[in-house]
């Protein structure tokens, strides 16, 4: 039998009843899925995910979460929100959640901590961080749950500094999910997004950055290393909406097995928007013929006042570096692993420091040794 709309909404049957508040954007969440639809196998967000990945939800189990009530002011802020949604990932979480969870970090100079994890697979979580503030936060990803629907909303004020960890690697390898983040930047608001990915059945990955004030800055680093049938996919809408903001998206899958990933990643620079810098760049290692790899940058650019790049590359590790090594007494496993781990190191360790960087620079090291080569 085909998924449908109709699974979701039993699924919203068996889910315990927000308050009254969130009920209403819950129901206005709902309309909107039913103007947009289930996204089908060609739609281009959903290209490479199976629509047996939405059959997943009605297998999670009872919300325990409470939250906490939203202001007025705030719900109306929702209700328009949601009516402008395109992508489910980012209306599913509004739809099974209780209520969202929301936090508002103090004013202070020093570095604030903050580690956002929920034991539901249904979870909102929305962070609002002042301006000024430094802060490191730490996004774990499904936990022991088969599957997650979750998102995370962060408002970043003027001048402020987010090192953002998105953790995937502590999930089981049976699980499926999505997970969605909306970020808004205020001016001179820098963000810098490290993710990693070591392997689950399925999970797609959405971000939705608005770069809302002049000077802005976006960089997002990504890693998928997967082996067996695991599947991975990313899709990233970057939006310039101030001058002189940045973005950089740097992605890179190391692939073996019979394992999928793919990145769909847009960077619209509207007009008027003048001296903004936007680059993007997908590196596909593909270990064994039958791993399957996407890349689609995308540049959509309304004035000329930019520097902006985007590419893509695709194959196996180079013979030339591996003959290189091979002449320095490595063998040709060692070689490759050599190589390999490289591959990986550069991308995390372009991630400023932080915290929890060491920890996943090892837990990467960890899987390539067990699972690679």
């Amino acid at each position: 039998m085909p998924f449908t709309l109709q699974h979701i909404q039993d699924a919203l049957a068996s889910r315990p009843h927000a308050d009254d508040a969130w009920q209403s954007v819950r129901s206005v969440a709902w309309a909107r899925l039913q103007q947009i639809g289930l996204p089908h196998p060609r739609s281009n967000e959903f290209f490479w995910v199976p629509p047996s990945l939405l059959s997943r939800i009605t297998l999670a189990p009872p919300l325990t979460i409470s939250s906490r009530a939203l202001p007025p002011a705030l719900i109306n802020v929702w209700m328009q929100s949601v009516t402008r949604e395109q992508d489910l990932a980012a209306l599913l979480p509004v739809l099974l959640c209780a209520g969202p969870r929301q936090q508002s970090l103090p004013v202070q100079t020093a570095w604030q901590d903050l580690e956002i994890f929920s034991t539901d697979p249904y979870a909102l979580d929305l962070l609002e961080i002042p301006a000024q503030a430094q802060v490191r936060i730490h996004w774990n990803i499904n936990g022991p749950q088969p599957f997650c629907a979750q998102r995370l909303d962060i408002h970043a004020g003027a001048g402020s500094l987010v090192e953002i960890v998105v953790d995937k690697n502590i999930s089981s390898t049976n699980a499926w999910g999505l997970n969605h983040s909306r970020l808004h930047l205020e001016a001179n608001a820098t963000v810098r997004w490290l993710e990693t990915d070591t392997g689950s059945t399925l999970h797609r990955t959405s971000v939705e950055a608005h770069l809302a004030g002049e000077g802005a800055d976006f960089a997002l680093r990504a890693l998928s290393l997967l082996t067996e049938s695991h599947q991975s996919h990313r899709c990233l809408r970057i939006f310039h909406e101030a001058p002189r903001v940045r973005s950089e998206q740097f992605v890179r899958h190391v692939l073996q097995g019979e394992s999928q990933a793919s990145c769909d990643s847009q960077v619209e620079i509207l007009k008027d928007m003048v001296g903004t810098e936007a680059h993007q760049l997908v590196n596909s290692l593909l270990l064994s013929p039958t791993v399957k790899a996407s890349a689609k940058p995308t540049l959509i650019i309304h004035n000329d006042d930019v520097k902006a790049s985007h590419g893509t590359t695709c194959g196996d590790l180079d013979r030339n570096q591996i003959y290189y090594l091979n002449s320095r007494g490595l063998h040709e496993a060692e070689a490759r692993r050599l190589l390999l781990s490289a591959f990986i190191n550069s991308l995390v360790e372009a991630h400023p420091i932080s915290q929890h960087r060491a920890q996943v620079s090892a837990h990467l090291q960890t899987t390539l040794r067990k699972r690679f080569l």
